[in-house]
């Protein structure tokens, strides 16, 4: 088996390529629809956790049915209707969420009767939780692909999965490897089990903000 690449990304970076890549894709469709409108996303472009008076951005992308069997996709950021779960808490203003107060709040954009919405936490201190998805057994003669991810508990009970912006890394790459994240084959915080032994996975956010978890990769 082919190791994978060493993850090298910075979160802040990715969360910015899934805008552009959304605002790719929607390019060729930037113009009148002739398609109904499916469904909608939102994305916030870096962590979801600011503090009172922080600001984070978040975009909202369209799907259209152009045919049973097509789908365009278009940014619908400044045309949707924005609205925040609790104004003591957050605003929004087309995507861009300023914090106002502690606690957390749910933000939604709506166009057409469809919706999107994320959860964004203000002025709260997290931990930085690392837990494997499926089961906590490492085996080389399981699936040797295996998907990780960062959750952040806070205090108000709110958990955010910041899995897509931190940086993920192994302390014995030969036992357990990130793949790269820019090689969309694999998600965010994939890695491969590469032979038995032990591994330290680290979840890394900022430094103050820094999730592990210890793995045992069995034949």
């Amino acid at each position: 088996m082919t190791s994978p690449p060493h993850h090298k990304a910075v979160p802040a970076i990715l969360a910015l390529l899934l805008l552009l890549a959304l605002a790719a894709c929607s390019s060729a469709y930037s113009g009148t629809h002739s398609g109904t409108l499916s469904g909608m996303t939102v994305q916030p472009a870096a962590v979801p956790s600011i503090p009172v008076a922080g600001t984070v951005q978040i975009g909202a992308n369209g799907a259209y049915q152009q045919s049973a069997t097509q789908v365009s996709y278009k940014d619908v950021t400044s045309s949707a209707t924005w609205s925040s779960s609790n104004q003591a808490v957050a605003t929004v203003q087309k995507g861009l969420v300023t914090g106002t107060g502690i606690g957390s709040a749910t933000i939604t954009a709506s166009l057409d009767g469809k919706t999107g919405t994320t959860v964004v936490v203000v002025g709260q201190a997290l931990v930085l939780e690392v837990t494997p998805t499926g089961t906590d057994t490492f085996s080389l003669s399981g699936n040797r692909d295996r998907q990780f991810q960062a959750l952040a508990n806070y205090s108000d009970g709110t958990v955010l999965d910041l899995t897509n912006y931190v940086i993920w890394s192994s302390s014995a790459p030969a036992v357990l490897q990130f793949y790269d994240p820019l090689v969309y084959t694999h998600d965010i915080g994939e890695a491969a089990l590469l032979t038995t032994g032990a591994a330290k996975v680290t979840a890394t956010m900022d430094l103050e903000h820094i999730g592990t978890l210890n793995v045992i990769v069995l034949p």
